[in-house]
């Protein structure tokens, strides 16, 4: 399946009335993934007179199955002003995070690692999630597809985590508020990334400096011993926060680096660990790759935690760029075939 340009006019009101004839009301609002707005021809002509940096990234590709099966007559019943399958708008950043989880999820599966029996494993079951998020929702809430006279932004059972809801609700972005900065900022790439992980890093407790006694009877396991525990680590998401030292530290930092652990830090500069920390006012500072130095166990187990980023937690001022990629790749990482059933019956059906 590939991503290609919209195939959707992306000129004039959204509001107009041969656009909502067209079938093209409520997909043009926001990208499927992050909930940010997909087209900045949409936004307001202030803004868009400035041509801000920031609202650069907001150029959708459209993603399109090919022999889509609909599962309901009804699913087709709604979607008469449709061209079928139904195209799913995404900004290109954000499926090129989706191509790279699929990736890494493919990785472990054929690692006999499990990823979850909902998650999906393949572009086409991310489309099918996308899609089913866009025709299963009433035309009463939020307004917009089914022939809705509105506009609206694709259902996400977790309100895209923006931490003001108000930016799921309402219809129009709030460029130029404070609250939307984060999201609008363009989660790849990132400058001095590198160097900006590396500044959480810590050193080792005294108390495990130098032991490499565990390290060296690991290493005499055979292969496929050692490939079960790696895979056993999998998927590392909001793991004890508690180092447990059962493995060595150079191996986490390998596992990061490698891209093995992690998946959303897939650009990090290995040739950075050669390097030794700036604000070091020692002489003799080791670099980071030096052996028995670094506690790197405990700088993973802290980034896979899922709201290391979030105010209140310890990594609450990381730059925002990177902020808004743990959220994109979380909304990724936590998307499930059907996640759409638990959202209506709690928010639409009122049975929960």
């Amino acid at each position: 399946m590939d991503f290609h340009p919209s195939e959707r006019p992306s000129e004039g009101n959204l509001f107009e009335f041969e656009r909502r004839e067209r079938g093209y009301d409520a997909e043009d609002i926001c990208c499927v993934i992050c909930g940010a707005p997909s087209f900045v021809k949409v936004v307001v002509e202030d803004v868009r007179n400035r041509n801000l940096e920031r609202y650069k990234w907001f150029v959708p590709l459209a993603i399109r199955a090919e022999n889509y099966h609909y599962e309901k007559d009804w699913d087709i019943a709604s979607l008469a002003d449709h061209d079928l399958p139904l195209e799913v708008l995404g900004i290109d950043e954000c499926l090129d995070m989706m191509r790279r989880l699929v990736e890494h999820r493919q990785v472990l599966l054929n690692a006999g690692a499990s990823v979850g029996p909902k998650r999906p494993t393949t572009l086409s079951q991310f489309y099918e999630v996308f899609e089913q998020r866009l025709t299963r929702v009433l035309d009463g809430y939020p307004y917009g597809l089914k022939g809705a006279p509105y506009p609206r932004r694709v259902v996400e059972p977790h309100w895209y985590y923006f931490r003001d809801t108000n930016l799921f609700h309402n219809v129009a972005w709030a460029f130029g508020e404070q609250k939307a900065y984060e999201y609008e900022m363009a989660p790849s790439p990132i400058p001095e990334l590198t160097q900006e992980i590396l500044s959480y890093l810590q050193p080792l407790p005294p108390s495990s400096q130098g032991q490499s006694g565990l390290s060296r009877k690991l290493e005499a396991l055979p292969t496929e011993l050692q490939d079960m525990i790696y895979k056993s680590l999998h998927p590392f998401i909001n793991p004890e926060q508690t180092c447990t030292r059962s493995l060595p530290p150079r191996l986490w930092r390998d596992l990061l680096f490698n891209r093995q652990i992690l998946p959303w830090l897939w650009d990090l500069d290995i040739s950075a660990l050669q390097s030794c920390p700036v604000a070091s006012d020692s002489v003799d500072v080791p670099t980071f790759e030096a052996e028995g130095v670094w506690d790197w166990e405990r700088l993973v187990r802290t980034l896979a935690q899922v709201r290391v980023f979030e105010p209140g937690q310890p990594l609450e001022h990381a730059p925002l760029r990177l902020r808004n990629r743990r959220r994109v790749w979380r909304l990724l990482e936590e998307a499930e075939d059907e996640d759409i059933e638990e959202w209506l019956d709690a928010h639409v059906y009122k049975r929960k």
